[in-house]
This record gives structure tokens, sequence and C-alpha cells, in this order.
């Protein structure tokens, strides 16, 4: 069977901000105080002594009355009027509460379109990550396929229905700290009633959305049991089958089915899912089907340690399928990176029971049924089948070809012939070219061929402005990928087909240095450090030659500019290379490709490194200093490499020991799944273009040479003198000291 290539993109897709809303309470009116007994009878006796006052005006004599005399009468009057209008309290008065009623229905209101905004975000957010199971069909093939990553929130979720989800933006009960407002919450007592109210609809209203996709998280239960109405459950549960195999690629989501009848129509369609199949095991008709009729093909599982709610297994998350009725024996406890999701009403860690009216009960341990969702998800067998036939078309691991019908095209298969050579004899200095500038065939390296088309491939390590894949890239290879034989043949194609004024070679290898062995020896070396791991002052003297390099390079440019009548300092190597072209009398400068190999061991032991290669990467290109990283582990010690990616613009990798590793640097888990007999097979990636999967050529053949037939003469010319430019003339000294001593590093001569 041959399926596509799928290149999972990882997507979050809408996002969500949980927050907080403290309800501001209403006015507290307060508790009524009636009024005491004094405050009760001094209205009386005010009005009271009023009176006598006046009576005793009166009946004095007092011929003639003077208004002065009614003054304090008329004072005790409205003392005794104000006193009974206020009733002797300090409340507010009705217009003063009708105005703050008024106002805090204002401030509901515009809290209301804040929460109606972030309830529709919250359903937007749940339909993407959670689609109706209509729409499964229509994600396959697209972005959102298999784009759910171990890391991302959903991992290992799956969608049983629609119901009530509390709001993400959290209400808090007014003057009641911490509290979540539910359908009983309500505020405390003294508020003003009208407020009262409505603030207790809109906390009722507003703390729950409803009709909101629900997801049940598989990492939090160890057991898993659907039940109920036995159609509902099997619809409910092939939904949920369907949904995690949409969304989850199949290295980092693993099911295996248990069943009395793998031939059963209800259930028949399993087969056909990618996430079923073994990843290595293979029978005549391709790779095997975790499909058991006994429990036996759940023994490695049963092996594991206890379930461990929500923990980010090692490997690919197991969602055993158990279709016999509880025959998978998994302890109560269950098994680490394992959930039994089991078909009919058994006793589990997690029960849903769906009823006949479509909607679903839940029950955790010791507690009662809840309505969990107001209308369960279902699938017919039929809608699954075409789901998972189409699914079926993909592949995570690139193209597969049926081995008897499969045709492996090379152009060619030594490594001679990928640098245009009749044969090794032919590969002299008489075949290096000066290329210009603007040749793209400037540091355009053949290195292999490419498996699906045989055409030969190329890294080219030029800049992106100049239509290359370079400056800066990574190459990873576990033990016996071929790492070092690829290094190699990338080196020797390089110093092939370019002349050493064009190319110099910077080698270094952290932990040990037979990947190397022999290349000082070629005249575009400049040097060649190795075995660095014990010696720290020979580590710190790279780290200084390299920073000198690049400091004497930007002098160098200053130096051409005033040569060259320029305003300033030439922007870089390739204004150099202009001026050099038109006839400026100035050196060549080579471009200078610095490989370091275990560079990830490099930074364990000395961190502070970072720091060059993040120099190199951003000054680099206008320098023509160009870096390539090797290693066998991204295992840096906590030494992060995020600010060197962005400029690590073409990656390699051969076989991998993890998915992690191999989309770390290819952004795809390909690499993991190349064999040990694999040697020198990989993935080259550039840019944001699919990985290329390709075969290096070997150099490692020892070396025969031609023997002469009869009367013939095999000429063999002298060893080349090193030279520069077309002059003639001798070649300088390279800028660096060339150091050679088996594995310790020694000075030779002065720059």
């Amino acid at each position: 069977m041959t399926t596509r290539k799928f290149t999972p993109i990882m997507k979050r897709g809408p996002r969500l901000s949980p927050g907080e809303i403290n309800v501001i309470p209403p006015d507290d009116l307060g508790v009524d105080i009636p009024p005491s007994g004094m405050q009760k009878a001094l209205p009386w006796v005010l009005g009271g002594c009023m009176l006598g006052m006046i009576a005793i005006m009166i009946f004095s004599g007092v011929r003639q009355l003077s208004p002065y005399m009614f003054m304090m009468p008329l004072m005790m009057v409205m003392g005794a009027v104000g006193l009974v209008a206020s009733g002797g309290s300090g409340g507010k008065k009705v217009p003063e509460i009708n105005s703050d009623r008024k106002e805090y229905l204002r401030y509901l209101a515009g809290l209301r379109t804040r929460v109606t905004s972030s309830a529709a975000a919250q359903v937007t957010f749940f339909n993407y990550h959670a689609p109706h199971p209509d729409d499964l069909l229509s994600v396959i093939g697209t972005h959102r396929q298999w784009s759910r990553a171990s890391t991302a929130d959903f991992y290992a979720a799956a969608r049983i229905g629609i119901g009530s989800e509390p709001a993400v933006d959290r209400l808090l009960k007014p003057a009641v700290g911490g509290d979540l407002a539910g359908p009983a919450g309500a505020p405390q007592a003294h508020l003003e009633p009208v407020s009262h109210m409505w603030v207790t609809k809109f906390l009722r209203t507003h703390g729950l959305i409803h009709d909101c996709p629900k997801l049940v998280q598989l990492r939090t239960f160890p057991t898993i049991a659907l039940g109920g109405d036995p159609d509902g459950a099997a619809g409910l549960l092939t939904a949920m089958i369907c949904h995690l195999a949409v969304f989850h690629p199949p290295d980092l989501l693993q099911i295996r089915v248990l069943t009395d009848d793998p031939e059963d129509p209800r259930w028949a369609w399993l087969k056909w899912l990618p996430h079923v199949a073994h990843q290595s095991d293979t029978d005549a008709a391709g790779h095997t089907r975790m499909i058991f009729t006994r429990p036996d093909g759940l023994s490695d599982l049963a092996a594991r340690g206890p379930h461990t709610a929500d923990a980010t297994p090692n490997g690919p998350y197991v969602v055993v399928i158990d279709l016999s009725g509880g025959k998978a024996g998994f302890p109560a406890d269950g098994r680490a990176g394992v959930t039994v999701i089991t078909l009919g009403n058994h006793r589990s860690a997690y029960r849903i029971r769906v009823d006949a009216d479509g909607t679903a009960d839940d029950r955790l341990p010791n507690q009662t049924f809840r309505l969990v969702a107001s209308q369960v998800d279902t699938m017919t067998a039929g809608q699954a089948q075409r789901v998972a036939r189409k699914l079926a078309g993909w592949s995570i691991t690139g193209t597969i070809i049926d081995k008897s019908t499969r045709v492996q095209k090379k152009v060619a298969t030594e490594w001679h012939e990928i640098v245009g050579a009749q044969s090794v004899e032919e590969v002299t200095p008489a075949r290096w070219r000066m290329f210009t500038d603007t040749d793209r065939d400037r540091l355009r390296i053949p290195f292999g061929h490419e498996l699906k088309t045989g055409d030969v491939m190329y890294l080219d390590i030029k800049e992106g402005a100049e239509f290359g894949a370079g400056p800066h890239g990574m190459l990873i290879g576990t033990t016996g990928s071929g790492k070092s034989e690829f290094l190699r043949t990338l080196i020797l194609s390089l110093a092939a087909t370019h002349h050493p004024d064009q190319i110099n070679l910077l080698l270094t290898d952290f932990k040990g240095g037979s990947t190397f062995l022999g290349m000082e020896k070629l005249p575009h070396t400049a040097a060649v450090v190795t075995n660095m791991e014990e010696e720290a002052e020979l580590v710190s003297r790279m780290g200084e030659v390299l920073s000198g390099e690049l400091d004497r390079r930007q002098s160098i440019l200053r130096q051409a500019g005033i040569q060259v009548g320029a305003a300033g300092a030439l922007s870089g190597v390739a204004e150099y290379e202009k001026h050099r072209e038109r006839g400026a009398d100035l050196p060549p400068l080579p471009t200078l490709f610095v490989v370091v190999d275990e560079f990830a061991e490099l930074l364990q032991n000395h961190p502070d490194f970072i720091g060059l290669f993040d120099r190199i990467c951003r000054v680099g290109r206008s320098l023509r200093v160009h870096l390539l990283l090797a290693t066998q582990s991204l295992n840096t010690g906590g030494t992060r490499i995020d600010k060197l990616e962005p400029n690590l613009t073409y990656r390699i990798a051969l076989r991998t020991t993890s998915s992690a590793e191999s989309k770390a640097v290819i952004g795809t888990p390909e690499a993991q799944y190349i064999s040990n007999k694999e040697s020198g097979v990989g993935f080259l990636r550039v840019g944001m273009e699919d990985p290329v999967k390709f075969q290096s050529v070997y150099t490692g053949n020892p070396y025969v040479p031609v023997v002469a037939a009869a009367g013939d003469t095999m000429h063999r010319g002298p060893r080349p003198t090193r030279r520069c430019g077309s002059t003639g003339s001798p070649q300088p000294r390279s800028w660096m000291r060339r150091w050679r001593n088996d594995d310790r590093i020694r000075a030779e001569g002065a720059p």
C-alpha cells in the first residue's frame, strides 16, 4: 500500500485568556434600628413646652406682644417637625436610592457585554479544538489533522457532546471573596432589594456557558466505562475514537483493541486507523494491526507502573478499547500512560451513562450520577469507516512503498561521480574552480541523492539572499546513523570543487578526533581542533581565535572601504568581492566554513560558548563565516539554544533516538523511524519547506589505486603548490595557526 506523507503543523488556533471578575455589590442599606423611648417622647415634650411658653406670655399681663417674643417657640416647632420627618435615623432618601439603583444597573449592563463576548470566544475556542463529529471528515488533510502535540492542553482528550461549562471569566460573588458564583449564588443580605435581585440573576445567568463542547481528559482516569443505552454508548465510543484519531498523530497516540469478534461489522473499521498499526512489526499485508482477541496482546502494558493522573508519557499514550466486556483485566490503579475504555456498565474510575433521550450522566467513585452532557455525540459505523479509510491514506513516517514494487533510482552511487569525475584519480587540483560571486554553483555542495527521485542532492550554504539555504545549519544523528561519514563526504565534496582561495575550513571535534582524521592535509583546511574534552585551554583558545577572526574580517572591510574610496567600511564580503571583480587590488578573502562536531557536549561543559555561536550567527552572514553545528543529541545540559534556532536556516536529521529530537530539528518525527540498517539516510529541511529524504554517499572505502595496463604509464603530476588567485603567486599562510599532533593542538606557524 502506498500512503502520502503528512507533516503535522502544530498550531494552537484560537486562544483564551482566563480571568476573574469581582462583581461589585450594590449599596448596603443596613439594618433599620427602631427609635428608643426617649426619641419617641421628645417631639411631645417639645410641643408641650412650646404651648406652655405661649400661655405664660398671654396670661402674664403682657399687653403688647413683640414678634421677637415668638422666636423661641418657632424654633422649637421647626426642630420637632425636622425630627419627625427624619424619623431619627441617618438612612438614604428615596431619590438617592433610585439614583444609586440606576447607576448599578448601568454597571451590570456594561459587565454583561464583557461576559457575553467572553462566552462567545469560549464556545468558538472549544468548537475549534473539539468540532462536531460531522465535521471531522473535513479536518483530514488540513493543518488541523494530527496537530495535537504532547504538550497541548487537549492532548489525549476526547469530545463526548455538548453541555454546560463554567465561564472562563470566573464570576465571584459580591462581598464573598474567592467563591465561585453558581446557580444558587446570591449576594449577602441587607442590599438594596432591586439591585440585589438583578445581581443574583446576573450571576446565575452568566456563571455557566451552555451548549459548549464537553471533553474528557483520558490521562486523568486509568479506566473509563461507557454504559447505559447500548446503541447510544456504542455511538459515543465511536465518536470518541474518531476524534482522537483525527487530532492525534500515530506517534503520540496508540490505539489497541480487545474484542471477541474482530470481524464485527460495527467495529471492523478500526483496522483502517494508522493508530492501530504497529510501528515495527509487519506481516505479508504490511504493518500488523493491534487488534487482539486475548489479553495477551496487552501484556507489555501490564508490566508498567501504576497510573498517574495527567502525567506526560515518555512515549505514545495508549488507549485500550475493550469491546470484550471487561476482559482486559487491568488493576484498579491502572497502568502508566494507559487508559482503558470499556463498553458496557462496568466498574471503573469514571463512568458515563448514556440515556435513551440523548443525554449523558457521569459519576466518579463514591459519588452519584450528575448531568454531564445535554446532547451526547454519536457516529455510525459507516461514518467512522469513511473517516478511518481517509486517515489510512496518510502516514506520519513518509511515503511507504511495497518492497516488491519498489524501484530505487540513483543517478550516482560513488562519491567521485557526484562531483563530476569519472574516477577518484580525476579528482585533482585541476578541477578546482574560481566561481564568480554571482555563480549559483558557488558553495553548492553535492553529498548524496534524493531517495524519491534519485536526483543528486546539494547543500547550498550560501545565504538566502544569494538563493542558498544557509548560511548556518544544524545536523543531528545518533550513534551509527552515519553522521561522521556525512561530514567527511560534505567536506571532501567542498574541497574537490572549490579553490582554496574561495573556501577555508575550520574543523572542530569536542570529543574524539576520528571524524576529521586526515583532513588537516587539505589545502583548504585552516585548522583542525580535536579532543578538546579534557583540555579546557584548547577550548578557550579556539574561542579566542574565532572571535579574533570575526574582528579581523571587520577590520579588512574597513581598510578596503578606505582603499576603494567608499564613504565607510564595506557592508560585507559580498561588496568586497564586487570590488575585486571590478579590478580593485584586494587580496582574496575566502569564505570560512566552521564545522563543530558534538557541540551539545561542548555547551554542557562550556555554556559560555553559546555567546560565541550567537555572535557568529548574527554577524557571520555578512562576513561569510558559515557555521554547521553537529551533535548526537540535543541535550545541552540546560543551556538554551533558542536564540540560535532562527539563524539555523537548514536542518539535517539522520536517525534520532526520539521523535521529540526529530521534531525539534526538522519539525516532524520521521527521523526516528529510520532503521538501523539505513546508515547515511536522513532528511534535509530548508526553511519552512517539507523535509526531503536522502541517502548520502559513502567515502569510507579504502582507496585502491588504478593499475596501468601493459605498455601504459600512469602519469601522476607533482603535488600542487597552494596558489593564490590566477596570478600563480604562492598563497600566504592562513590567518590561523595550523594545529596538528594527533589529538593535541600544536602551532605550526604564525599568521
